[in-house]
Order: C-alpha cells, then structure tokens, then sequence
C-alpha cells in the first residue's frame, strides 16, 4: 500500500497506478470519506475503472513532473465503484490551498460568488496593535 508520506519520492519511478486529474477532478478527490466514480468527469471515470482495486496515484495536470510542488494524492480503489484519498486533513487544506494559489476556485465557492451568498458577508478585519506609545 502506498502512503502519502514520501510519495514525492516515488511518483518518478512509478509507471503504473498512477492517474492525471485536472483541477476539477483533483479537487474531487480531496474529501473524506467515499466519492463515487460519478461525481468525477468521463475521462478521469475511465482511468478509475481500468485500474483494479488497491491504491494508486492521482497528479495534478501539468504537475506530473514537477516534484517540488507536491501535487499528488494517495488514493484507494474500492471494489464498489468509489475511490478514498489517504491524504490527512491538514495536507488536504494545504493541497487546496496550493490549488487557489494557482487560481483554481472551486465549483461550491463559485458558486456561493455567483448566488450572492457570500457578498452580504462582511470581510474580517485585522486589528492592529497601536505601537504609537
């Protein structure tokens, strides 16, 4: 099984069990729990479909070579059509993190943008420390 820890290091030598997401698709994959292979795009459903039940890698297009950025993700493949990312929380919200600041928004903040929802909420303040004394 293949753990996310070190996985910079491996990806180079790995010549199967290892899939290319877009920014869509690789976000998918960052979730707790089971996604179903549905909510991901038909190219992405395939490469899942071929591979056989275990672990695997997903990269992040236009990353696959890029090791010093980090974007891959341990997944599992589940007999029952849904794939689980072995990734911690914490590197979860830090590979969405990386993901924005390369501009990707997500379809559910897009969306919340597009709705309104977010415009009536007030943006947070820094307090400062007045230094003047």
């Amino acid at each position: 099984r293949l753990a996310q820890e070190g996985i910079q290091y491996i990806v180079p030598h790995m010549t199967k069990r290892i899939l290319s997401a877009n920014m869509d698709d690789f976000c998918g994959c960052i979730k707790l729990g089971f996604t179903p292979f549905d909510s991901f795009s038909e190219k992405f459903q395939e490469g899942l479909k071929e591979l056989t039940p275990g672990s695997f890698i997903v990269t992040l297009e236009g990353f696959e070579k890029d090791v010093a950025k980090k974007m891959y993700l341990t997944m599992w493949r589940r007999t029952n059509n849904c794939v689980n990312c072995f990734v911690t929380k914490i590197e979860m919200e830090a590979m969405l993190s990386k993901m924005r600041a390369l501009g990707y928004v997500s379809k559910k903040e897009d969306e919340e943008v597009k709705s309104g929802e977010s415009a009536g909420k007030e943006p947070a303040v820094e307090e400062k420390m007045d230094t003047s004394s």
